[in-house]
């Protein structure tokens, strides 16, 4: 996920107001982040691929602090499955789902800004 101090949950629910209205890629992008814990780098890598419907987790293969190779299976969140679906559709099956920006933890910060948030990231 990205590192930001919240005060309090009703940031993050103005975070989430505020991209829903603002930048819709984005609110998907920290709606996602927040319900699964994900790093920015995690979630750049995310694919259809990455999701088993039947079984409602999400797959996520990365690198530990060693750099060894790292296979994580978690759930689904109930409130993902609309989104996700919706991402996934008419994709490939290894075609990023997301579209992250350079410099997300500026981005976030710029964001946060625009919410009315004093958050540190």
């Amino acid at each position: 996920m990205f590192a930001v101090n919240w005060k309090n949950d009703d940031e993050i629910v103005k975070l989430l107001d505020w991209a829903l209205v603002h930048e819709p890629d984005r609110h998907d992008v920290y709606h996602f982040a927040l319900l699964t814990g994900f790093w920015a780098g995690e979630i750049q890598s995310m694919t259809p691929a990455a999701f088993d419907w039947q079984a409602k987790t999400i797959t996520v293969h990365s690198k530990d602090t060693r750099n060894h190779d790292r296979v994580d299976t978690v759930p689904m969140h109930a409130d993902l499955r609309v989104t996700l679906t919706k991402r996934c559709a008419g994709k490939a099956s290894d075609q990023p789902i997301f579209n992250l920006p350079d410099r997300t933890a500026t981005v976030l910060q710029r964001d946060c800004t625009a919410a009315k948030i004093d958050a540190q990231t």
